[in-house]
């Protein structure tokens, strides 16, 4: 099972924000976060995570694990997550 989510976002330059949510098995979620520049039309940011369980903990672990990891290796090579 496939899921796309599109999140919209107005901040002086418009941004599109794409979850995509592929189910492996039961247990097994992978999702894929992608945010797009619409004025010139390119990935600005990408990222991945696996999530196994599907309960609200599992889910919020893996966000947190998401935004963390993001957040600690954009700090030293800060085009960490960004397209060559």
């Amino acid at each position: 099972m496939k899921v796309r989510l599109i999140f919209l976002f107005n901040m002086n330059v418009n941004l599109i924000l794409i979850l995509n949510l592929n189910l492996i098995l039961n247990l097994i979620l992978i999702l894929n976060l992608g945010l797009w520049a619409t004025g010139d039309d390119r990935l600005v940011l990408t990222k991945s995570v696996d999530i196994r369980g599907d309960n609200d903990e599992s889910w919020r672990r893996g966000m947190a694990y998401m935004l963390c990891d993001l957040a600690k290796r954009r700090k030293r090579p800060p085009r960490y997550g960004m397209p060559p």
